[in-house]
Formats: C-alpha cells, structure tokens, sequence
C-alpha cells in the first residue's frame, strides 16, 4: 500500500559515476551490474567463460543488504577492437576475451537467483551458472555452434529469454536445440549446479509460463 519498507545505500565508489548500473538481488545479496551507456560504451558487466568452460565476472559489484561491499569483479574491464578489427573484452590483469566468449549482463532479465549464493545467468546460446560462496562458476548448456553455423541467424536458436523461471532451486527453461529446415521446436529444459535435463521426454511447447 505504498509504504516504504527498507532502504539501502549502496556505496557511490564501487558504483560507475555516471549512475549506469541495473540491479539484481535476492534475500542476502545485490548485484549491480554496469550497463552500457553513452559515457561508459566501451566498461560494463558481463559474464565471460573461456573455452573450458571457466567462468569469469566483470564490471559487477556484489553487497549485502547493510550496503556494505563484498566484492568487485574485475572493475575497470574495457571492451575495444584489436588490430584485426575483432571486438574483444580486457581485464585489468590482462585477461582477453574474444567476440562470443563473453555476454552482456544489464539491461535485461539476464539473472536468476536459484538460491541465496548461487545465480544462473542466462545468455541465450549459453546457460551460465556461478556459486558466489566459492568465487566459481561453470557454463552448464553451451549452444555457441549455432552461432558458429547460422552467425545472426543463431538467434532462432538457444533459449527463449522472456520464457525462464526458478521453482525450487532449479532454473527451467524453453529452448531450440534442434535443426529442423528452419523451423524451430522449443523443448523444455532444467538447469542446476549438477548440469542440464531435458524434460517431458523432448515433448515440442510453444510457451513457458
């Protein structure tokens, strides 16, 4: 009934100072992710994974609910072209990934909390899963031959975003994983720190509510 409940304050230091930033929490944690503005096109936050499989954080910011800072991941990350005129992301020890080994995080309901230390980060091609206790993380479905096959036209298949949710701890899912003269045929998923099920014995849905 309109009625203010809590207020956090978070930090301006370990925020971009244009303001640029989405939020995402759960009932332990705040996750601010830098968006991409005009002032800021080149720094904001993303989940990268390289080709094991190993999962990295950059430009996001993770609090408690007293404000009070846990830790950045790879703060100052810039995204630019090489002298071969490939986009790619470097971190600030060095780290370089290249184009399709890393997702933009903001401006989208790219996060789902499955429990209060553990996210999966949906990034359409990819199902990324990272554990905030232990600092890791894994990428559980990887669709990125599609992208490799069909380059824009990829975007037929992987995951449908607006059809996610969690119930119980697991993240499921509609996707396309199957080839099909061009017709797509979503199917359900479940995602969980032990890896991917398919569900409904691969039964076709148009729509997950």
């Amino acid at each position: 009934e309109n009625e203010l409940l809590e207020t956090v304050t978070l930090p301006k230091e370990n925020l971009p100072e244009d303001g640029g930033y989405d939020l995402s929490w759960n009932e332990k944690y705040i996750l601010a992710i830098d968006k991409q503005i005009e002032s800021s096109q080149d720094q904001f936050g993303l989940v990268c994974f390289d080709e094991e499989g190993k999962v990295y954080l950059a430009n996001v910011a993770l609090f408690d609910w007293e404000g009070n800072l846990v830790k950045e991941y790879n703060k100052g990350a810039v995204g630019g072209y090489n002298e071969h005129n490939n986009y790619q992301v470097c971190f600030p020890d060095g780290k370089v990934f290249e184009y399709d080994r890393y997702y933009y995080l903001a401006d989208g309901n790219h996060t789902y909390w499955i429990d209060e230390d553990k996210v999966i980060f949906e990034c359409h091609l990819w199902v990324v899963y990272y554990d905030f206790s232990k600092d890791e993380g894994k990428v559980l479905d990887d669709m990125g031959k599609y992208l490799d096959a069909y380059g824009k036209f990829s975007g037929y298949y992987g995951v449908q975003s607006p059809q996610c949710g969690v119930i119980n701890g697991d993240f499921y899912y509609l996707c396309n994983k199957v080839e099909q003269n061009g017709k797509t045929k979503n199917t359900v998923w479940k995602a969980n720190e032990n890896g991917t099920e398919e569900l409904f014995e691969g039964k076709e849905f148009w729509h997950l509510f």
